[in-house]
């Protein structure tokens, strides 16, 4: 019944409304129409509210100055620069009692004739981590709280609020967070991509700004600061194919480029390939004749490739250009020392010398190579400067000893080989030589002294163990004496003369056996001396082996008929054989 009454009351009031019209048109001729068309439509609002209930129309907005009609589920796009406005709304209801707006989110109930400031509504956006690149708002439009209408506001987030954000931020992480977002929405954006590869760098991150870099690179394929940029960070990364790659691009943009050559030159050298290093320094000098360095690499590699004639040229164009580098001429000496030209090595120290006269690097070699020559005259003086700086160079010292020893100086000599072993006490060769001298100089006891240490420090060498068993059984000695010559026929069985010695330190000591067969070991090793044969009959005869004693007796004749003892003995044994038979 209700909805009865109200539909009737409604109708009543359109009859009315409509008479009402009609009688202003008859009595009021003068006036146009607009009141009739002003009444239809409030009769048709009050219409379509009575039957349909409340209904937008649109939503008048103001963007950037110009006014724009919304409909209800339109969308209007802003972005941070817009400026924005609802200036009102066109509905069904009359005078528009009740009705509101609100942009939800905004923070107001009704954002009617206020102004949204969208660059706020951005920088919420972008602080919220948006991913889209955009944010939609929800235009409700109420009447008493209702919603009766939907409408919406795309704010959108441009690359260059990205940018701006960046540029603002405190943070660093945040800084690179929006760039990468900048980078996202337009990829061929150089400035941007350079912006975040230089964060990335100053962060530590080096794989991304190289990412970023090559990028760039493919954007702009001639960019050489990217390029410099890149090598830097290649270098970083320890990354060697990409840097090798890099500057064979970049001598091929720029063939002509000296400091480009001479870069790559020493890349390739680090990295240890010295045939292409010698190709880019060779052109490094091509362009430039005039510089030392330049040169001394290309001398360098050529070395390293084992091509020596073409290096020693190499350094010598580098000398020429700049005499005065010491490294340049240690260099040049090393190789003409290499390839057997020790005059022009020794030159070359000389004037190296003269630039600095307590460069070790320079005396030790230039005394070596008067040493090599037998120079001892130049060879004293310069090792005196080694030890002058180091006074502890056990090897300075002990070169001093040999050198004194060539010229007689024994004493000088002694000197230098007993400091030599205060600062190098293992080394076996100096107490070899210092006793070699005391046995020179008639000094026996020191000399076994010595050769003693040389011993202990290298039990099987040959020299020492010769030396010190013949000083032995110079002092006879022979209980000394025989196990060093024991030693040395297991190292070299086939050495006769050490056979014969140990068979007559045998001999001396009464071990009668042993000593036969020591001499017989010399004579299966080589021994050919009459005087052996005496020994190996006198020794027979000692063991009452008559017929071997005259054996050896015979053969000792045949080959030195003046040996007495040989003669006296086979008549003897001879009658003494033909007696016991």
């Amino acid at each position: 019944m209700s909805k009865v009454r109200s539909g009737c009351c409604s109708f009543v009031i359109m009859i009315l409304l409509f008479l009402g019209g009609m009688m202003v048109d008859h009595f009021y001729p003068h006036l146009t129409d607009r009141p009739l068309r002003f009444i239809i439509k409030k009769v048709n609002v009050l219409k379509s509210f009575i039957f349909e209930g409340p209904r937008l129309d649109y939503i008048l907005i103001e963007k950037n100055g110009e006014e724009y009609r919304l409909q209800s589920g339109e969308t209007v796009e802003v972005h941070s620069s817009d400026t924005f406005i609802i200036k009102r709304t066109e509905t069904n209801i009359f005078y528009k009692k009740g009705v509101e707006v609100d942009i939800q989110g905004i923070g107001r109930d009704n954002d009617l004739n206020f102004i949204i400031e969208v660059r706020g509504l951005v920088d919420k956006a972008i602080a919220e981590g948006l991913r889209a690149g955009r944010q939609l708002y929800t235009i409700k439009v109420k009447r008493n709280g209702e919603v009766f209408a939907t409408s919406f506001l795309d704010v959108r987030v441009t690359k260059d609020d990205w940018i701006n954000s960046a540029e603002m931020a405190t943070d660093p992480g945040n800084k690179i967070k929006y760039l990468e977002k900048a980078v996202e929405m337009d990829p061929s954006d150089g400035y941007v991509r350079g912006y975040l590869a230089k964060l990335y760098e100053e962060n530590g991150n080096f794989t991304k700004s190289i990412v970023q870099l090559e990028e760039l690179i493919k954007l702009n394929p001639a960019d050489r600061e990217v390029y410099d940029k890149l090598i830097f960070l290649y270098k970083k990364a320890n990354n060697s194919a990409k840097l090798i790659k890099t500057y064979k691009r970049l001598v091929q943009l720029d063939p002509d480029n000296e400091v480009l050559h001479y870069n790559f030159g020493v890349l390739l050298e680090e990295k240890g390939h010295y045939g292409d290093a010698v190709s880019e320094f060779f052109q490094a000098t091509r362009i430039n004749p005039k510089d030392s360095t330049t040169y001394a690499h290309l001398a360098y590699n050529y070395t390293k490739i084992g091509k020596l004639e073409k290096a020693i040229s190499a350094y010598e164009k580098a000398e020429k250009l700049n005499a005065q580098d010491p490294v340049i001429l240690f260099n040049l000496a090393v190789l003409y020392e290499k390839v057997g030209k020790v005059n022009n090595a020794i030159s070359v120290y000389e004037r190296a010398l003269t630039l600095n006269s307590q460069d070790m690097d320079i005396l030790v070699p230039l005394a070596e190579l008067y040493i090599s020559i037998r120079n001892y005259e130049k060879a004293i003086p310069v090792y005196e400067q080694i030890v002058k700086i180091q006074p502890k160079h056990g090897e300075a010292h002990g070169k001093l000893g040999f050198a004194y020893t060539k010229q007689k100086k024994y004493s000088k000599a002694i000197e230098n080989y007993r400091e030599a072993a205060r600062n190098d006490p293992k080394n076996a060769v100096i107490h070899f030589n210092l006793a070699f001298l005391f046995e020179k100089m008639s000094k026996p006891q020191e000399a076994i002294k010595e050769y003693e240490k040389a011993r202990r420090l290298r039990p099987n060498d040959s020299d020492t163990l010769l030396r010190l068993a013949e000083l032995y059984m110079n002092i006879k000695n022979y209980k000394k004496a025989i196990p060093l010559y024991e030693r040395l026929v297991k190292s070299t069985p086939k050495t006769h003369g050490v056979w014969e010695r140990l068979g007559f330190a045998y001999s001396e000591e009464k071990q009668w056996h042993k000593a036969i067969k020591s001499y017989n070991k010399a004579v299966q090793t080589g021994s050919d001396d009459a005087v052996i044969h005496q020994n190996l009959g006198m020794l027979h005869e000692r063991v009452n082996n008559k017929e071997k004693a005259l054996i050896e007796y015979r053969k000792a004749l045949k080959k030195d008929p003046s040996l007495k003892v040989a003669k006296e003995k086979i008549p003897w044994l001879s009658i003494e054989l033909l007696k016991r038979k």
